[in-house]
């Protein structure tokens, strides 16, 4: 990977590590693992997969989740919780295996993390079935990089109170005052517009880089048009880049004027739902921190398991004989066997494909950070108007 990514990807570790707040101290936790623990490269590719769940999560959280002053989910999924006991990890393809292959490599079995926990915990949550935690994302397709593949989302929310909002940014918008609703929700489709075509340049980027990488393809007649491609979406990323920070100017001026306005005419009629938009924003912005954790810890994780790769691939064959060998059913034998391919294969990929995953995924966490700081704007002077009201 070359100089200019690392660069970048230190600069957002660095802005995410000067995030006060709960998700910086557990990331924190995450990140001092990774420099103790066994190396073990699987357990980073896992990490990078994580990260983008927690972004695939937000994207639902901001995008595609109903909202209401009733809506009991928000209450559910930001309630202080205890993360000891979340059944749906015994069952997990990776946890439930390691054992296995930890026996193999003479490691410790590697246990969830809090992390892990409060993952399972919000997806448990949020859609009707949980999701597959482990869907590499994909280089053709920008939405395995913000939705999960086939999941339905738990969208049975009441609204006795007040209306019920399709989406939190709809909610945010009707906070700000009537004159500025329109102006908003263009400037947000603009910038949404480019914010797309950016992140389809850079997963099309780390495409082609990867496969110009590959020895296989050095001495492929593709290879001069292949470069020159690259050459192009590298030229047009720049200028896509340039265009999205004047869009992003321009919408988040408007969200900081917004906010201002409302500090002279707050309608606590309001307080209800700006509470409730509030803690969810707040848990996007945790899992943000969260997601851009888990890429640091895994950026430190690969280098030093990059070794143990040819050792972990055996591992995970070892394991099959085993389980062939010692599995108490047919059906118990198959599962396992499923699991354990799995792994492999998510283990393949990886080897190839994590970096470049986690430069996007990077790049998706630091911008839902940005976006919510400034929704979350025009939410606190609402709730702290009402707090002031209420002394």
């Amino acid at each position: 990977m070359n100089l200019k990514f690392w660069n970048s990807l230190f600069a957002i570790f660095l802005i995410v590590n000067l995030q006060a707040g709960q998700g910086f101290l557990e990331g924190s936790k995450e990140s001092l693992s990774s420099l103790t623990e066994e190396p073990n490269f699987e357990n980073q590719i896992n990490r990078i997969i994580y990260g983008i769940d927690f972004i695939r999560i937000n994207s639902d959280l901001l995008n595609r989740m109903p909202i209401s002053e009733d809506a009991v989910w928000i209450d559910k999924i930001t309630q202080e919780r205890k993360l000891k006991n979340i059944p749906e990890l015994k069952y997990d393809p990776f946890f439930y295996t390691n054992g296995f292959t930890a026996m193999v490599l003479k490691t410790k079995p590697i246990e969830p993390s809090d992390i892990v926990k409060n993952l399972y915990f919000q997806a448990k949550i949020l859609y009707l079935k949980i999701p597959d935690m482990y869907q590499m994302p994909s280089f053709t397709d920008i939405k395995s990089y913000i939705e999960f593949k086939n999941s339905k989302l738990n969208r049975q929310v009441k609204a006795i109170h007040g209306n019920l909002f399709n989406t939190l940014e709809e909610v945010v918008i009707s906070l700000t005052s009537d004159q500025k609703q329109e102006e908003i929700t263009e400037a947000k489709s603009e910038y949404q517009d480019v914010f797309d075509e950016v992140a389809k340049l850079k997963i099309k980027i780390e495409r082609l880089e990867i496969w110009l990488d590959n020895d296989v393809n050095q001495n492929s007649s593709k290879k001069n048009s292949k470069k020159a491609e690259l050459e192009v979406a590298q030229k047009e990323l720049e200028q896509k880049e340039q265009e999205l920070e004047t869009k992003e100017e321009i919408f988040f001026k408007l969200l900081d004027d917004s906010a201002k306005d409302l500090e002279n005419n707050v309608d606590l009629s309001k307080a209800k739902l700006a509470e409730k938009t509030q803690k969810v924003l707040e848990l996007i912005k945790n899992n943000a921190i969260l997601a851009s954790s888990l890429f640091g810890a895994a950026t430190t994780g690969l280098i030093r398991g990059r070794g143990r790769i040819a050792d972990e691939f055996s591992a995970i064959s070892r394991a099959k004989t085993i389980v062939k060998l010692s599995a108490n059913s047919w059906q118990e034998k198959q599962k396992l066997i499923k699991m354990l391919e799995d792994r492999e294969e998510r283990l393949k990929n990886g080897s190839m494909y994590a970096m470049p995953i986690l430069g996007v995924g990077s790049f998706y966490a630091i911008k839902q950070i940005s976006l919510v700081n400034k929704y979350l704007k025009i939410t606190e002077v609402i709730t702290k108007a009402k707090a002031i009201n209420a002394k």
